[in-house]
């Protein structure tokens, strides 16, 4: 049996385009068809690469039982949630009302005008652990459709009523000092990062902690990471989140935002730190990023599965070791770096010895001729973005020109596969681009074109932050709060301000008119600033752990960031923005000007004053209301900072 899903171009959908059970695409078809037979409608949002997704499409939906039951009580409907974050966003949100929890897969089950009655993860067949089975709940769920519709009604009515995102809290003081005690207390001071298990990455924590000077908690949490099995220690990269407490043991898919926001964080800690080992760390994001993730056209993949021959982690997993290291390497290896794990080991980290070096090498050699997991084809516009700022970023930090061309080549692909008409797509695959683009699509787009300037100087790269800038105002100004996360097409439009796996939107926007206002001095730009700031803090403080980012952003503006302007030759002021760079001084910008080829005066209204001294290379450091007198050297540059 093939169903609608067949003509899908998402690998997910695909995936499930056998499926014995009757699955539509999200879309006005399977809704009228639902009223038309006057069904409630079955929602499940999964991704490629998550493995409980697959469990559940194994356990229930390739189950000709369950199958049965959901295409007589239902239309089904499946959802990928990185084609479509803002239906994961929306009914994931409707989840954390009815249930407290989320995740994927995600189950929601709605009436036919898209009213949410039902939500939960993943659901086995039958009943286990008491978590009631598909068999059990899909007859119980029909006869409370035809006997208590009334009460599911208006529980669903309700409910999205409070959607859109309820009352906030009035701002407080203490706002950023609870979110710092909360971070506190949930510090993991033995093996780093927040809570027990399972404990995932945050990286919006790491970025706002390094800036307030926690050296020691972004420290110990980033070595911890690094040097535990939810770093691929063989082939690089950061799997998903440790399932223990001490970083050991990952759930497997790797994501290209993992990898992204960690070559920021671990870029930002070396440059805050000097250590070395986070450098080194950032480089080998990148390595990986490149060797499985990078498209031929330039653009980056979304995931690698956790799965492989239909296990989790087979592909990670060392399973015989003993046939691989010869005695000496074998006993050193379970002593120091072996995790056991299933069946088998898994790789940490070593204390960077020459035998540990020996047997990564012997133990990544293994891995030839094993089956890879599978790669999500698909490009996403924000993913993507993410991965271009990091790149700019790290490339300009490290002094790693082939990072900011790596940067270069994927924001050009966005420009030409995902701009159309002008305006954005969030989606690329099979060679076409699809699905109206979301805020985080504009808002990470902006951050790469600012991190591409500062890295190029290009003033083509200024522009289009700025052309950005004016099409998020066009698509998702909300008069009365934050930015909307979409265009429309649900029941009513998003505002998303929460900073949790990836900083949201409203956040990113925040930090890009921060840095745009530095570099143009545009007052309505900083107009704007200021209105979004007030807009987000009521939400911010009712929930400070979960908006981390936009606190960061807040500190920054209010620790005075600074402008550097450089006059003279490019060449030559690119190697002092080099240096620049280097420095830990969070928010500052670069602003470069020719003055043989003033472009950058049609853009910035502070930059024609600004002069190369006799002829030389000149700096200019000016923070909101002083400028230094002009600077002639790239080491008096470095210096008015130490001194700062």
């Amino acid at each position: 049996m093939v169903n609608r899903l067949n003509g899908e171009s998402s690998p997910y959908l695909r995936e499930h385009a056998n499926n014995p059970v009757d699955w539509y695409p999200w879309g006005d078809e399977a809704f009228a068809r639902a009223k038309e037979l006057d069904r409630a409608v079955f929602l499940s949002i999964g991704y490629s690469s998550c493995h409980w997704c697959h469990r559940m499409n194994e356990d229930c939906f390739m189950d000709t039982e369950v199958a049965s039951l959901m295409n007589s009580s239902f239309i089904n409907i499946k959802v990928d949630r990185e084609e479509r974050p803002d239906l994961d966003s929306y009914f994931m949100k409707a989840s954390l009302l009815m249930t407290g929890t989320g995740g994927w897969p995600l189950t929601v089950i709605m009436t036919y005008d898209r009213k949410p009655f039902f939500a939960a993860t993943y659901i086995p067949k039958n009943s286990s652990y008491g978590i009631r089975g598909m068999v059990e709940l899909i007859p119980l769920i029909q006869n409370l459709w035809k006997t208590r519709r009334r009460e599911l009604l208006d529980y669903g009515n309700a409910l999205v009523d409070a959607l859109p995102g309820g009352i906030p809290a009035r701002p407080g003081k203490d706002c950023f000092e609870r979110l710092m005690y909360e971070l506190s207390t949930s510090y993991d001071s033995k093996y780093g990062g927040f809570g027990t298990a399972p404990k995932f990455p945050n990286y919006c924590a790491i970025m706002l902690l390094l800036s307030t000077g926690k050296n020691d908690m972004v420290g110990k949490t980033l070595h911890e990471m690094m040097n535990g099995g939810t770093f691929d220690q063989l082939e690089y990269g950061f799997h998903r989140y440790s399932t223990d407490q001490q970083w050991g043991i990952p759930h497997f898919e790797k994501m290209l935002y993992d990898q992204a926001l960690s070559i920021i964080c671990y870029t930002d800690a070396y440059r805050g730190t000097g250590n070395e080992e986070f450098a080194r760390c950032a480089g080998l994001l990148v390595e990986y990023m490149h060797n499985r993730l990078l498209s031929a056209e330039g653009g980056f993949y979304s995931s690698e599965d956790a799965d492989s021959e239909g296990e989790e982690g087979k592909y990670y997993t060392v399973t015989d070791p003993a046939r691989i290291l010869p005695p000496d390497l074998m006993q050193y290896a379970k002593r120091s770096m072996l995790i056991p794990f299933g069946n088998g080991y898994i790789v940490r980290g070593t204390d960077g010895t020459a035998e540990g070096q020996k047997c990564l090498e012997l133990l990544k050699k293994s891995r030839e001729g094993k089956v890879r997991p599978k790669i999500d084809e698909k490009i996403l516009t924000d993913w993507n973005s993410l991965a271009v700022a990091s790149l700019a970023f790290a490339g300009s930090v490290l002094g790693r020109d082939e990072m900011v061309n790596a940067a270069k080549t994927a924001f050009g692909f966005i420009e030409k596969n995902m701009l159309v008409n002008g305006a954005l797509k969030h989606c690329f695959i099979g060679g076409k681009a699809k699905i109206d683009a979301m805020l985080e699509d504009y808002a990470f787009m902006t951050w790469g074109a600012l991190e591409l300037y500062e890295a190029t100087f290009e003033i083509s790269y200024l522009k289009s932050a700025i052309n950005l800038l004016g099409l998020v105002n066009k698509n998702f100004k909300n008069e009365n709060g934050p930015y909307y996360k979409n265009s429309g097409g649900l029941i009513s439009r998003i505002t998303d301000t929460e900073d949790l796996v990836l900083p949201s939107g409203n956040s990113v926007m925040l930090y890009n008119l921060l840095r745009l206002y530095l570099i143009t001095d545009d007052d309505s730009i900083k107009a704007q600033y200021n209105n979004l700031e007030r807009s987000i803090s009521p939400y911010a403080c009712e929930q400070p752990f979960a908006h981390a980012f936009f606190y960061l952003v807040k500190k920054i503006h209010e620790s005075d960031p600074k402008r550097v302007i450089l006059v003279g030759q490019q060449k030559e002021a690119k190697i002092w923005a080099g240096a620049f760079c280097r420095i830990y001084a969070p928010g500052s910008v670069a602003v470069f000007r020719d003055p043989d080829d003033p472009l950058i005066d049609s853009l910035s209204g502070f930059t024609p004053t600004y002069q190369a001294k006799n002829g030389k290379c000149t700096a200019y450091v000016c923070g909101s209301s002083y400028c230094s007198s002009p600077i002639s050297s790239k080491e008096e540059l470095l210096s008015y900072f130490d001194r700062a």
